[in-house]
């Protein structure tokens, strides 16, 4: 029961991962603990049945982690539907802000959701992109938006400044061009770009690529992001419907528009005058 008497209930599957609110709430010796299944279910009188016809719409087997999280109510690990591949060892603890850094911006408007912005760099001689900022917020209209816009361009002075002009992104853009001389690049959405601009994504995020704060909501969102089962079920690729995804589309449109495949391999320092490998070099110079 709350402070004031009346009692707060809390119901879910279990989560995708063992991290978040809800099994927050399951682990703690502060809430009763109830635990029910489509067979104690009394309105539905063939239990395996419906079962049955759950792994036929999605695909799954008896032995499927979604299977045994949706269907049977078990607490497992399910990484099979994870949008994003972000690991421990794409997070840090913060970043050298004396680099040399390039960036763009990218901008969410929100609607329904939180308007969010990111801010993504990279660096000369490598070729690891960089989450340098991105934060979000509810309840935003578009003067708050330049609020918050408008004194990172300043600091980062991007590349580009990039938005989904979609569901009124248009109007924004065009509000933050006349008001505050902010260019509001369109994302490129050519078909499938989503699933594409993810898939290069991960790619960088497996191989080191990616870096991001360690805590941040940005990675916490982009860790328990899912794909709709029944979506894939049917080959298609769509993002769980009831799963915010704001933090993480911003730094999405960021690296796609990143260039930091383009870093060259810093050239050799020169040995220091007058050691023996300043020596060497000299000679090997002298005889090309």
């Amino acid at each position: 029961a709350s402070p004031n008497g009346q009692r707060i209930t809390v119901a879910s599957s279990p989560a995708p991962q063992r991290r978040g609110l809800f099994f927050e709430i399951g682990a703690s010796p502060e809430w009763e603990q109830h635990a029910l299944t489509v067979f104690d279910n009394p309105y539905i009188k063939d239990p395996a049945g419906a079962l049955a016809d759950l792994r036929a719409a999605t695909g799954w087997t008896e032995t499927s982690p979604s299977y045994m999280r949706e269907g049977l109510g078990l607490e497992v690990d399910d990484a099979t539907l994870n949008v994003y591949e972000i690991g421990e060892h794409n997070l840090v603890d913060g970043f050298d802000w004396d680099s040399q850094w390039t960036t763009v911006i990218a901008v969410d408007f929100g609607s329904n959701d939180q308007s969010a912005i990111c801010v993504t760099g990279w660096r000369p001689h490598d070729p690891a992109l960089y989450a340098l900022y991105c934060e979000g917020w509810s309840k935003l209209d578009i003067k708050d938006v330049a609020q918050q816009l408008v004194p990172l361009a300043q600091r980062w002075k991007p590349q580009g400044i990039f938005a989904d002009h979609g569901g009124g992104g248009a109007q924004h853009a065009d509000y933050l061009r006349k008001r505050h001389h902010l260019l509001i690049k369109p994302v490129s959405k050519k078909p499938n770009y989503k699933k594409n601009a993810i898939e290069a994504f991960n790619a960088d995020a497996r191989r080191g690529l990616y870096f991001a704060l360690r805590g941040s909501p940005m990675v916490e969102q982009m860790q328990a992001l899912q794909w709709d089962a029944t979506a894939r079920a049917k080959g298609e690729w769509d993002e769980h419907p009831s799963m915010p995804n704001d933090l993480a589309d911003t730094c999405l449109y960021g690296s796609m528009h990143a260039q930091h495949f383009r870093a060259e391999k810093a050239p050799d320092k020169a040995p220091p005058m007058g050691s023996d490998e300043y020596w060497k070099k000299w000679a090997a110079d002298g005889l090309k």
